[in-house]
């Protein structure tokens, strides 16, 4: 069921609400709340079973030889919470996606002697570039709009190499390729040209040591599901 031609781009939680009560309506679905799966069992027969849950259910923390040797203060993005915690302490963020990107930032605004690891290569552009390429898209072949569009994010942020930042082939081409987002830029890069961010490409393990007080990882997150879905067939 489309959404109403009146509808603004981004919907108010009000309406959006209003929208999945008219599509259950519409649809006769009649859902099921206030379950509990744990303390009961019930069957339920059906042809498919879809799992509407995400990969946000557990944060991630990857091993790392020796990190239980660390002293200090260790969470997942998931649990980080406000910036001023961590004024004055040196913080080192894993994970360069959007999620790290803004920690980065929130922390340096923060005063914090702010680290971000910077492994894979990413793409960085604003808002208002990922826009105008999805209006271009509609009109222009990708190859094209790929080159405008880098064109644009190079003369706004320059080269990203010289910041430690790898870069990929085009800013699509991690969407395509391994359907990852590309990074918009919330003033990170700025702080990073300031020396309010610094960036480190290479595990320590290249026999660089670096101290730190926190590490926060924002390395995504995995699925759980498998932990509550049990096969009854």
């Amino acid at each position: 069921m489309p959404h109403a031609t009146s509808s603004p781009k981004y919907m108010p939680k009000k309406e959006f609400i209003q929208y999945l009560d008219e599509y259950a309506e519409h649809l006769n679905i009649k859902p099921t709340f206030q379950t509990c799966t744990s303390r009961k069992i019930e069957i339920y027969a059906s042809d498919f079973l879809i799992l509407a849950t995400v990969e946000n259910n557990e944060g991630y923390i990857p091993n790392m030889i020796g990190i239980e040797n660390f002293k200090g203060e260790i969470i997942h993005s998931s649990d980080y919470r406000f910036g001023e915690k961590y004024k004055d302490k040196k913080v080192l963020v894993v994970g360069s996606r959007n999620s790290g990107m803004e920690i980065a930032f929130h922390l340096s605004n923060y005063e914090s002697q702010t680290s971000i690891f910077v492994r894979s290569p990413i793409h960085v552009l604003t808002k208002e570039m990922v826009y105008t390429a999805m209006l271009l898209l509609k009109y222009l072949p990708i190859s094209l709009v790929v080159t405008v569009i880098t064109k644009c994010a190079k003369f706004k942020f320059g080269n990203l190499e010289e910041l430690g930042i790898p870069q990929p082939e085009g800013p699509f081409s991690v969407k395509i390729s391994k359907f990852r987002s590309t990074v918009i830029d919330v003033g990170v890069i700025d702080n990073i040209k300031l020396g309010q961010i610094k960036e480190h490409i290479i595990v320590f393990d290249n026999g660089d040591e670096h101290q730190f007080d926190v590490i926060i990882f924002a390395t995504e997150y995995k699925n759980i599901a498998t932990k509550w879905l049990k096969d009854y067939s």
